[in-house]
């Protein structure tokens, strides 16, 4: 299975449009956006809403990378389990 990551904070990547481009030329492909977790309240619904599966803050994509990719991309190929993903993007332990 693959996995998409795409950096929501990037100037000029339009991540919203390029999102919603990748999900319907890739559909079952997972699409994980990080950004600042000071951005993430005014992206997550648009950010839903064109297909992002999991949007993290910046800090827990370096310190969870591993996990997150685990669960979102299974290298045994079953599909991705996102609400399992959810628990590493959680900020509340320090890492937002």
């Amino acid at each position: 299975m693959s996995l998409t990551i795409i950096n929501f904070g990037r100037e000029g990547l339009l991540p919203i449009e390029t999102t919603a481009r990748l999900k319907a030329v890739y559909q079952p492909a997972p699409i994980l956006g990080f950004v600042s977790h000071k951005l993430i309240p005014g992206l997550r619904d648009a950010s839903r809403e064109a297909g992002c599966d999991l949007l993290v803050a910046n800090s827990a994509l370096v310190l969870r990378l591993a996990q997150l990719v685990a669960h979102l991309a299974p290298l045994d190929g079953s599909v991705a389990q996102i609400v399992e993903a959810e628990e590493f993007a959680d900020e509340t332990d320090g890492a937002g």
